[in-house]
Parts: C-alpha cells; sequence; structure tokens
C-alpha cells in the first residue's frame, strides 16, 4: 500500500483534483491514534485536514491507492521590505520613525506625512516584485492557505477561500493588494513548486522560490525594496 508521511501539511481538495482525483476516501491514522475514515464527494465543500505529526495519509479511489505528490520546500527564501537593512539595529528592528500600514495614510512620522499616492506607489513596488519572482521562477498558482477574517473585503471578483487557487497575473494580484490593505489574510504557496509568498505584520514580504531570482531581487531593488536571503516566519514545520 502506497503511503506518505502528512508533516503536518493541509494539502487542500484542490491539490487532490489536480492530481486527477476527482472521487476519494480520506483515511488518517497512526499506531498511536488509531484509524479515523473522512470520506469526501469530488464537488463537496472543502473541509480542514487533521493535522498531526504522526499520522500517515491514505488517499483510496474505488479499489486503488492513490499517492498525493510530496510537499516541496522553496531552495531560496526572501524578506522583502521597504525598510533599509543598514538602519537596523543589532536585533535586527528596524530604526527609524515610519509607517507600517495603510491606516497610517494622513498620519506623520518625523515631519513627514503619508499620502495616498505615496503609499500606492509602495504597494505597486511590493505587488510587482512579487510576481516577478513568480514569473522568473515559473510558478503560474497558488493557493490560498490559512484564510483569516475574509468577510468585509472590498476587492470585486475576488473571493477568499481556503484552498482556493490564485492564478499569476490573474486574481494574484488583488490578492496581495488586499492583504496588504488588511481585509483578510492567507498565505500564498504552492506546495508541488516550493513557492510562496507571505506577509507579515509591518509591510513584511517573504517570497519562496525553486531557483533563484535575480531579475526580480534586481527589479525589487529598482522600485526601492531590500530582497535580503531569509525564510519566512510563516513556514510550516
Amino acid at each position: 500500500m502506497c503511503r506518505r508521511r502528512v508533516c503536518s501539511q493541509n494539502l487542500g481538495r484542490s491539490h487532490l483534483e489536480r492530481a486527477g482525483i476527482s472521487t476519494y476516501e480520506l483515511r488518517l491514522g497512526s499506531v498511536a491514534h488509531g484509524l479515523a475514515s473522512f470520506p469526501w464527494g469530488g464537488r463537496r465543500e472543502h473541509r480542514e485536514w487533521p493535522q498531526a505529526d504522526d499520522a500517515w495519509l491514505f488517499v483510496i479511489r474505488s479499489k486503488s491507492v492513490w499517492s498525493v505528490p510530496e510537499p516541496v520546500s522553496p531552495a531560496f527564501t526572501y524578506r522583502v521590505t521597504r525598510y533599509d537593512p543598514a538602519l537596523r539595529d543589532g536585533r535586527g528592528a528596524f530604526v527609524p520613525s515610519t509607517w507600517t500600514a495603510r491606516s497610517d495614510i494622513g498620519r506623520s512620522f518625523d515631519g513627514h506625512v503619508l499620502t495616498e499616492d505615496e503609499y500606492l506607489r509602495a504597494e505597486d513596488a511590493y505587488v510587482s516584485s512579487a510576481m516577478a519572482f513568480m514569473h522568473e521562477a515559473g510558478v503560474d498558482r497558488l493557493t490560498m492557505v490559512g484564510v483569516e477574517d475574509p468577510a468585509g473585503h472590498e476587492e470585486p471578483g475576488l473571493t477568499p477561500s481556503e484552498g482556493g487557487t490564485v492564478a499569476v497575473g490573474g486574481d494574484f494580484e488583488a490578492s496581495c493588494r488586499a492583504i496588504l490593505r488588511e481585509r483578510f489574510w492567507c498565505r500564498l504557496e504552492s506546495a508541488t513548486a516550493g513557492a510562496y509568498v507571505h506577509f507579515g505584520r509591518d509591510f513584511y514580504m517573504y517570497v519562496g522560490v525553486p531557483r533563484l531570482c535575480p531579475e526580480a531581487v534586481a527589479l525589487a531593488s529598482s522600485r526601492g525594496l531590500s530582497a535580503e536571503p531569509l525564510r519566512s516566519p510563516y513556514e510550516r514545520a
């Protein structure tokens, strides 16, 4: 029987369907916790997968056993921000007083008032940089993972949902902007491609890609951003 370690990865229904599995039953079990069965129909609503460090995943279709491709970790990771690394203290904190969110528009920082135009230039820099990394890495779609607070967002045509697919060049841009504007939050990831785009507090962006992306790093720099070789704190163990 084929079996693969879950490793606490929350692989959604769309992951199975991309592997050609439309009707399936999930069995999650371990020596310690026994066996639990979670039957899903191919078109039923997505539900959260149980998480267990010592669990084994069995994907069964008819009388055959199917295996799901193992999640791939990004080979290269970056922290992308508008903060100059030279202005950080010994703990890595950015020293100067500056804005950190769209809600700061109209507020003064060291005598400078943040305008909407200035904010939008920074937002454009983040979004174009994220797209450049995905394009250069050959990643054409990501999945919404860990969606929080999706109600009340104002982006037309964008419906945040757990396991939802986001096309780079499509609703990827709208998703990034909505997350930066704190209308909802999620991790944008591709478990099979080894890629992600994560947004943290204070306008921090983390990018994981399967290959080096020197052109994307150069574009980010030209837009006033710094791309440092650091991993995302939102990566799952």
